[in-house]
């Protein structure tokens, strides 16, 4: 370490963990360097990532006499004891099946389907590697992409550009089963929701539940002690749920997961990232998790059926390629029934997820116990948590 920058830390190529410095090694050898410099930056991640040390990685050098600059972001895993509610080396296997098999598929079956380049599911080149303890890919950054802060509310632009995201990720699902029925069979279907329901998960969901608790009295207080025992049951409820529509869903799909580029101020394209919880399940979760992650209540009654119709009418679209309907795999009336019956969805992560959602952006969660994140409720978290109450309560639902 020679250097801090605000977030950005200078490392040595040396000083990097073994496997790391191999992949390094190799990616200099794939592309042809003959000389070459390399730079480590590791970067502090504010909160938004607690299962990976992320590193960007600059390669500057010359290929076949021609000078090349190759871009690398790259996310080693953490101790794994951190938590049992989840197998980090399983989460790592995850995302790399995503980047090293289905961003291929992905790319094959939107090419032989002539899907326009701008209405394609955008996903980040990996350079595929074998190590199961690293995810290696190109580095968005380097390409004008950023990451929004969390804790900010999104704009509408960035989520509908989100939400046609996610209903092409979802059609997708429904392509493959339909092109590769024995690849879906064995390799997606199979995926089931990786959270552990341990003591751990218990513990955890009990003590940052009473950080919403402890905002309310009297019978609001009592509507949400209620919810808040069930919180554990309503999750294995609706994520192992598979008595409806099912399809591979991204799992933590919300605002500090998708990478932006913005033109002039404004957003005009995102690139999901974070594969590591994706399973086999109901689509609707990923929605309200979007939803309920990112916005305020504001933002909820002025656009959030605009953006469950844009939903449904972009898969619609996506799917038309393919020479697919939607109504034939997942009709409108299904989708909104099952809308209905889990809404309520969107109310888990604020009760059991407080410290991921609304930790303080100097927060170091490296190596830090889930049961350990320290968390300060604070303004910003006590208005968005009355708003989600209050959507709620006046839904019937509390």
């Amino acid at each position: 370490m020679c250097d801090i920058n605000a977030n950005r830390i200078i490392q040595r190529v040396e000083d990097l963990r073994v496997e790391l410095q191999d992949t390094i090694r190799n990616i200099v050898k794939k592309e042809g360097y003959k000389d070459h410099d390399i730079k480590v930056i590791k970067l502090k991640t504010n909160g938004d990532n607690y299962l990976g040390s992320l590193y960007e990685i600059d390669i500057k050098g010359v290929v076949e006499d021609e000078k090349k600059e190759t871009n690398i972001f790259a996310k080693v895993i953490l101790n794994p004891d951190i938590t049992t509610t989840v197998s980090l080396e399983n989460l790592y296997l995850i995302e790399l099946f995503v980047y090293n098999e289905l961003s291929k598929i992905f790319h094959d079956v939107q090419e032989e389907a002539k899907v326009p380049i701008t209405e394609r599911y955008n996903i980040a080149r990996s350079y595929q590697q074998k190590n199961n303890n690293m995810i290696v890919l190109e580095n968005l950054s380097r390409k004008g992409f950023k990451v929004y802060n969390r804790l900010d509310v999104m704009s509408l632009k960035f989520a509908e550009l989100c939400i046609q995201q996610l209903a092409r990720f979802h059609g997708l699902s429904f392509v493959i089963e339909k092109k590769m029925p024995e690849f879906f069979n064995k390799r997606i279907r199979i995926l089931e929701h990786p959270i552990v329901y341990n003591d751990e998960l218990t513990k955890l969901v009990k003590q940052n539940s009473v950080y919403t608790i402890n905002l309310f009295e009297g019978d609001e207080k009592m509507r949400i002690e209620k919810f808040a025992s069930s919180v554990l049951q309503k999750m294995k409820k609706y994520n192992l749920d598979r008595n409806c529509i099912c399809c591979m869903t991204h799992g933590d799909f919300r605002i500090s997961n998708i990478m932006v580029r913005e033109k002039e101020g404004e957003a005009v394209e995102v690139v999901p990232v974070d594969y590591q919880l994706l399973d086999c399940g109901c689509p609707v979760r990923d929605f309200l998790y979007f939803i309920f992650t990112g916005t305020d209540q504001k933002f909820r009654r002025q656009h959030m059926n605009h953006l469950k119709d844009l939903y449904y009418e972009t898969m619609t679209k996506f799917l038309n390629y393919f020479d697919m309907k939607a109504e034939d795999v997942f009709p409108r009336k299904e989708f909104e029934k099952m809308y209905r019956e889990r809404l309520d969805y969107g109310l888990l992560p604020l009760m059991m997820g407080a410290p991921f959602l609304f930790g303080d952006d100097d927060n170091d969660v490296e190596n830090t116990a889930f049961t350990d994140l320290a968390f300060e409720p604070g303004p910003l978290f006590e208005e968005r948590v009355r708003g989600v109450i209050d959507d709620f309560i006046e839904w019937g639902y509390l």
